[in-house]
């Protein structure tokens, strides 16, 4: 999540040992799990790895995260310390479509999941978030429907831009909420963490199969700023990739709709974990092919062109949120490795003042009502 240039050398790191030593141990000593999506791309690749890994150590904090959500079981010979205390961890277990194979699944919770299934369980997850003493909300009818349709496009995105030529790509999601003690306060926090993962093309590679008008338009934002020398062609054309009407779709390209799923996610952070706190905004890092987009304060605030709520909302990470500026070179990044599919992390913080005083009677009403 902070480090996205570290964690992708520490698994060039793996494959190194793997191939060098007969033996090896990896410790897990982080004092809380802060990155689920990290974890989620690690239980990815173990199964491919030589079982050299064995042991090594690690918290009980991380390891009653990566129970709670099923990816236990993916890290075979890891040492996972026993911490029978869960009531401070609720979690969204990992759900995943992929290609299937021969034989019968060891781990039932991997296997393939139906789109909608998944978005609505994910909000009977989100439900149990809002539903804890200190906030007392949850989704009305209509917040229920639109957070399904979001989780439904981002999937669907995903298995269809992660694999172009057949539309049959791979996902992965997972996440949870910890409760923190606030140092020195006497009360608790809600911290939320939710991790997205595709395996093949990358948003570069894959939106460059667009129809020839989205081509032109991608092109011209990623030729007119790389003059600037700061980033790629492929970091621009990712950073153009993710806005509003920008789509694969043929179909949606000639209704002039489409490309909404990308910034639907800072959508779900800012709705839920919203905060008055520009410290406590959410955090969200899209890692894709040899791009780090990291969107932060002050680049997490949804705007569209001219104000209006129905217009194609932007974010072009610069002040004017212009795609005639280029993006600030501290948050739209270039990776010295390439990764081989799109990883999103995200983290926020469920604050109860904000909730409570944006959330109207018409749209949430407390679980008691």
């Amino acid at each position: 999540m902070d480090d996205p240039v570290g964690t992708l050398e520490k698994f060039q790191q793996l494959a190194e040992i793997e191939a060098r030593e007969i033996g090896a141990q990896i410790h897990f000593e982080d004092q809380y799990c802060l990155d689920v999506g990290a974890y989620l791309l690690l239980a990815e690749v173990w199964p491919n790895l030589a079982p050299i890994f064995q042991g090594g150590k690690m918290t009980r904090s991380v390891a009653k995260v990566l129970r709670r959500v099923n990816l236990e079981n993916a890290f075979r010979g890891a040492s996972f310390p026993r911490d029978d205390n869960a009531r401070d961890v609720w979690a969204i277990q990992v759900q995943r479509r992929q290609i299937s194979g021969p034989g019968d699944s060891a781990t039932p919770q991997l296997d393939p999941q139906r789109k909608e299934k998944v978005a609505d369980w994910f909000c009977d997850r989100i439900d149990e978030w809002l539903g804890v003493p200190e906030i007392k909300q949850m989704l009305s009818a209509l917040g229920r429907a639109n957070f399904q349709q979001i989780i439904g496009e981002i999937l669907d995105n995903a298995e269809r831009h992660s694999a172009p030529e057949t539309g049959g790509g791979q996902w992965s999601i997972v996440g949870f909420m910890a409760r923190r003690a606030i140092p020195g306060n006497g009360g608790y926090e809600y911290h939320a963490y939710l991790g997205f993962l595709s395996v093949g093309a990358s948003i570069a590679e894959s939106i460059m199969t667009a129809p020839e008008k989205v081509r032109k338009k991608i092109d011209w934002y990623a030729n007119t700023h790389r003059r600037q020398g700061v980033q790629s062609i492929e970091t621009l054309r990712t950073l153009m990739a993710i806005q509003d009407g920008i789509t694969r779709d043929a179909a949606a390209v000639q209704a002039n709709r489409g490309g909404v799923g990308m910034l639907s996610i800072v959508e779900i952070a800012n709705e839920i974990g919203g905060s008055y706190d520009p410290r406590r905004r959410p955090r969200i890092t899209f890692t894709s092919g040899s791009t780090c987009i990291s969107l932060r304060d002050p680049y997490i605030t949804l705007k569209t062109s001219n104000g209006e709520p129905n217009e194609p909302r932007r974010l072009f990470c610069n002040l004017t949120n212009s795609p005639n500026d280029p993006p600030d070179s501290t948050f739209v990044r270039d990776l010295d490795y390439h990764f081989p599919g799109t990883l999103i992390s995200m983290d926020f913080v469920l604050d109860p003042h904000f909730l409570t005083s944006t959330i109207s009677e018409d749209e949430h009403h407390g679980p008691d009502n």
